[in-house]
């Protein structure tokens, strides 16, 4: 372990038990927690092992605006996950990157579509046992909307896996301190564990499992830190059931 390792250890022990002497002031009402299953390095892998075998939809699928760049590279994830599972069908609103993507890859099916109106389509849902909606949540101006969509097409007992950058992060403490924060341009809103959950349900859900990733390219010191502190993760991973009515 590098001295600046163990000068960031000492700080957030510190800072942990400051936060631990600051939670008994609060009266439990306010204090809210999520019980996670784990950490894992990559919620890309995460998602390939849930959707092997499984016919899946993936919303977002295009990856605007990386699209013909992670085409060219194979990074883009659609392509990996067109490798486990037993079918996909992409959903997207970017009708040029679609487009793009049928160009170079010649696999057409997809979907034109926003997340608002996926009830259009319901019956092409029917068959579908995974629904993945990753990095997108935060881009929408009306989530909940969103996800009542997302329920009135969603077969009973399908599963809606939602990933997203993580509100509490520990890049966002940090750069806080100097008045400044990194996050995409596009993103009008950041989820707590909690806040993301409390959502979900609200719309008729229920939270399958709890997972937080930090990102397979993370260091071997930050690895450890968010074994350490997982609620300081980069990002949240969410899977939800679509359950019988």
């Amino acid at each position: 372990m590098t001295i600046r390792d163990k000068m960031l250890l000492m700080s957030l022990k510190f800072f942990e038990y400051l936060a631990r002497k600051q939670r008994k002031s609060y009266n439990s009402f306010w204090i809210q927690s999520i019980k996670y299953s784990k950490v894992v390095s990559s919620r890309e892998e995460y998602m390939l092992k849930l959707s092997r075998d499984k016919n899946v939809v993936h919303i977002g699928f295009v990856d605007y605006p990386f699209t013909e760049q992670r085409l060219k590279t194979g990074g883009l994830f659609h392509l990996k996950l067109k490798t486990v599972a037993k079918n996909t069908l992409g959903v997207d609103v970017d009708k040029e990157s679609i487009d793009t993507y049928i160009r170079i890859t010649g696999d057409s099916n997809v979907l034109w579509a926003s997340v608002y109106d996926l009830f259009e389509y319901k019956d092409l849902f029917r068959e579908y046992e995974v629904f993945l909606m990753p990095e997108v949540i935060e881009h929408l101006d009306k989530p909940g909307l969103a996800l009542e969509n997302l329920y009135s097409v969603m077969p009973d007992n399908s599963l809606l896996v939602i990933t997203t950058p993580n509100a509490l992060k520990f890049n966002n403490f940090i750069l806080s301190l100097a008045g400044v924060e990194a996050i995409h341009p596009d993103h009008v809103v950041l989820y707590t564990p909690y806040t993301l959950v409390n959502l979900v349900t609200r719309k008729g859900f229920d939270l399958v499992d709890f997972l937080f990733y930090i990102g397979k390219n993370s260091s071997s010191s930050y690895a450890k830190l968010f074994a350490r502190y997982p609620y300081l993760s980069p990002g949240l991973i969410a899977v939800f059931k679509r359950s019988s009515e």
